[in-house]
């Protein structure tokens, strides 16, 4: 089934924002590189850009989350799947020349304080994102799993920026050799 014009300019706008950012992403560019009719976006967008920027959130959301849930559910333990993830992530780094960091975490750090229907919309991604790590350190029996989960995305988010601005992935690797540390693990 082919992607309908409002799906284009979703999953458009989501690259756009999260490659280039919010404010150097402008609506002509998302509505050429979507190859859809500028009528489009107001009529599915009445909002404009920020309206399209939470569609363009929420899609990103759901996109991690399920990539999420792919990575911690093929490994065998938990270890493997957090760190499964964390690989996922080095990888869409490395493969994007480190245009690829978070792809809600350049809207936030540009909008989060100037709009809050896109503040609303990140928080409710990455509590999303904690909410599914949440779930899978309880069904492990780890103690505290909403702490643990915090502290994960905390580190995760953290060693995104600074490996997308060190332009290597270091700091993923070093969340890696503290995953046990994290989410209160024992090995």
């Amino acid at each position: 089934m082919e992607p309908t014009p409002r799906d284009r300019l979703i999953t458009t706008a989501s690259n756009l924002f999260q490659t280039q950012g919010y404010n150097s992403t402008g609506l002509n560019q998302i509505i050429a590189e979507s190859a859809t009719p500028k009528g489009s976006l107001y009529h599915y967008f009445p909002g404009g850009k920020e309206d399209l920027a939470v569609a363009a959130i929420n899609f990103a959301a759901n996109e991690i989350d399920v990539a999420l849930q792919q990575h911690l559910t093929a490994q065998p333990g938990l270890l493997e799947g957090l760190t499964a993830v964390l690989q996922f992530f080095m990888h869409e780094l490395e493969s994007s020349g480190f245009k690829k960091g978070c792809p809600v975490a350049t809207i936030a750090l540009e909008q989060a304080g100037h709009s809050s229907k896109i503040q609303a919309a990140c928080g409710m991604a990455y509590a999303r994102w904690e909410n599914s790590v949440t779930l899978l350190l309880q069904a492990h029996g780890i103690a505290e799993p909403a702490v643990g989960a915090a502290r994960l995305m905390n580190a995760l988010e953290g060693a995104l920026v600074l490996s997308r601005a060190r332009a290597n992935t270091a700091p993923l690797k070093q969340v890696i050799k503290d995953l046990p540390l994290l989410c209160a693990l024992k090995r």
